[in-house]
């Protein structure tokens, strides 16, 4: 069945493991495939040294094979086999090392039948196979739930196809997970085939970028291994088989401004929804959404202590914006993040030790927004790291976060008090992903997430000497991520660090006499900065011409998005807007050599813009430039419209403007 030369060994590794595992191999099935033997390695693969159209692929999986089955008392049995490119010495730590990582409590998972070998050409054009052995197996611990098996692949060289298969037996049909079909290198052919008994129900959900080669079911019987039997036949019941194949799947691999690149690896997931006895009625397993509301605010706790402070907190107050800002703030102030908790424990604890996690400190806002007789409800979020929410299908395993819905005359807020730098419109950056669940008993529903804001502008006012001396002041008002960043690492540092770091480097002409802030402490205002410098610029005595960079203290230094290649979109969670304006006073003797034209480049979709211009008057010249993306998301077909947007800043930004020295009249005046 497995695909097969003749084993070389069969490690059976003596472990009963466990329960529930999100990695990668629930995916993997108990594979019987043709063509996939191990002798049929040919000269072509053996001498391929790249991969075309990736440049950048240090491996190439060749084939991956899964399969899984149901035996006995419906416990799965899966098994996987892989070919794998090596083609250089980059690939040996991610690709020449496997590990297959099992839940290892109460016994519920085992993985056996492992074998490898490794195929390397030789100088004279033979080939040559070097497989594993049982000391180069090793059965070790990951956490306390966890453990792995891990084994490195022998004679690995650039060059080398490396094959390996295992098989992971588990009890129990929640252990059908997903198949990855991608990964961060190439992938030649991927399949997957899943044969599953008629009366277990499970919903399936393609995520990423899946383009199927094939995609096959077809009625099979019920087999004799499989408990059951007999009523099955009686009542007519068997199974169906499922089987998926990709071919050519691109590398997905980390990009600037992506959420997860789970995100867009081709995947099946599954969730066991219904169960039964071949011909019993059998019991829900997944919960509708209402369940979820009704169950998650059954759950939330209480604490009367928080909810106690409610009414010193907004004694005064009858608004009820008033009522909410003043809360946030309070819990904002006096609750720290431990990022070390798990949460979901004791939100009374937490309020009365002042720090818990960020489901701690969700509750606590909740319950005391309530309190004050507002309308809050808890909404669970998928992270970005964590992944797009699937919001069809009710599966709770998907969030990992909790924010807070307040409704005031119709309005809604979405709050998080994990941060006391953070102003109230501004969620975390993690939690801009799409969707959020409210867990309203009376109205579940799905919330859209809005984007945050990403600003800064930057005014300069100088004077520029004949000598090319730059002097002036610049100040620079950011809100948003940009100001929240800026006064985490105010936070972090002193003011004359941050100033050395951040700013000193701009000028790496000239000096700054001087810097304050304002704005610091007062997360609802701006962050502004203002710095007294000075900067020199090329003068050409015999040319009589100064070139200047207009552009001072430079924000943006590089293209985010500099690879032709990629496929991924462009998820930056907010909107971006950076505006310089510089006001320059002139040398009396000096003007514009020309003016150069204005730029105003548009976005597609109405995806935001670039523009540039320049104003000249007798003594003075006036430049501005502004950047705005309007959208928080850019899909596949905006990538190089946005790359070239990026590449036509750098250029203005380091564009010179030449100044030339105007000859006098015969009175003496200049013209």
């Amino acid at each position: 069945m497995f695909p097969g030369r003749p084993a070389v060994r069969s490690a059976t590794i003596p472990f009963l493991m466990a329960v529930w595992v999100s990695t990668i191999l629930l995916l993997t099935p108990s594979l019987a495939r043709s063509g996939s033997g191990w002798n049929d390695i040919s000269d072509e693969e053996l001498a391929m040294t790249s991969w075309p159209g990736d440049p950048e692929a240090t491996a190439v999986v060749l084939e991956d094979v899964g399969e899984v089955e149901f035996i006995g008392e419906f416990d799965l049995v899966f098994k996987r086999y892989r070919r794998i490119k090596i083609l250089t010495k980059g690939a040996y730590e991610k690709w020449g090392t496997v590990k297959i990582p099992y839940f290892a409590k109460s016994g519920s998972q085992k993985v056996d039948s492992i074998e490898g070998t490794t195929t390397n050409r030789e100088s004279d054009g033979s080939q040559t196979q070097a497989r594993i052995d049982s000391k180069s197996i090793f059965d070790e611990d990951v956490n306390r739930s966890v453990r792995q098996i891990r084994f490195t692949m022998p004679d690995l060289r650039p060059g080398s196809i490396i094959e390996y298969r295992y098989t992971m037996h588990s009890r129990g049909g929640s252990f059908l997970r997903s198949w990855e079909f991608g990964a961060d290198q190439p992938t030649r052919s991927s399949e997957f085939v899943a044969t599953i008994p008629d009366n277990l129900e499970y919903i399936m959900v393609k995520t990423g970028l899946t383009h199927f080669a094939t995609e096959v079911k077809k009625k099979v019987g019920w087999p004799s291994r499989l408990s059951g039997y007999e009523s099955a036949i009686k009542h007519g019941v068997g199974q169906t088989q499922y089987s998926w194949t990709m071919k050519d799947v691109p590398a997905i691999r980390e990009e600037p401004f992506i959420t997860t690149t789970m995100d867009y690896v081709p995947r099946l997931r599954f969730q066991l929804s219904h169960w039964s006895w071949p011909g019993a009625e059998g019991v829900d397993v997944i919960k509708d959404w209402e369940t979820v509301a009704r169950d998650f605010n059954d759950n939330m706790g209480s604490c009367p202590a928080a909810e106690g402070k409610v009414k010193g907190i907004t004694s005064g107050k009858t608004d009820p914006r008033e009522k909410m800002e003043a809360i946030l703030k309070y819990v904002r102030r006096t609750m720290s993040w431990d990022r070390g908790g798990g949460g979901g424990s004791d939100i009374c604890m937490a309020f009365k030790a002042r720090k818990g996690s960020t489901e701690d400190i969700a509750k606590i806002l909740t319950l005391m927004l309530r309190k004050s007789d507002l309308q809050a409800f808890p909404v669970l979020v998928s992270t970005r790291s964590n992944g797009k929410p699937i919001t069809i299908y009710p599966l709770t395993t998907q969030f990992d976060r909790i924010m807070t819905l307040v409704v005031i005359e119709g309005r809604e807020y979405l709050l998080d008090a994990s941060d006391p730098l953070r102003p109230m419109d501004l969620l975390p950056m993690e939690l801009l992903n799409e969707m959020g669940f409210v867990a309203d008993p009376d109205d579940p529903r799905w919330v859209e997430i809005p984007a945050g804001k990403n600003r800064s502008e930057t005014v300069v006012r100088a004077t520029l000497s004949e000598h090319g001396v730059i002097s002036g002041v610049l100040e620079s008002s950011s809100t948003g991520y940009a100001a929240l960043e800026a006064r985490h690492k105010l936070g972090e540092e002193s003011e004359q660090a941050f100033v050395n770091r951040v700013w000193s480097p701009k000028f790496h002409t000239g000096s700054l006499d001087s810097t304050r802030f304002a704005g610091k402490d007062s997360v609802d205002l701006p962050l502004v900065t203002t710095v007294y410098f000075s900067d020199v610029q090329t003068v050409n005595e015999g040319s009589h011409r100064i070139y200047f960079e207009p552009v001072l203290a430079k924000v943006v230094s590089e293209n985010p998005f500099p690879n032709p290649r990629r496929i991924l979109p462009v998820d930056l969670g907010f909107t971006l807007e950076r505006a310089y304006t510089l006001t320059l006073d002139l040398p009396e003797a000096y003007a514009l050599e020309s003016v150069p034209k204005d730029i105003n480049i548009i976005l597609p979709h109405n995806g935001g813009h670039l523009k540039r211009k320049i104003e000249a008057v007798p003594g003075q010249i006036r430049f501005h430039r502004e950047l705005r993306l309007d959208q928080p998301r850019y899909d596949g077909s905006d990538l190089k419209a946005l790359r070239d947007c990026y590449d036509r800043l750098l250029a203005v930004d380091s564009e010179h403007i030449v100044l030339v020295k105007r000859a006098a009249t015969a009175d003496g005046t200049r013209p």
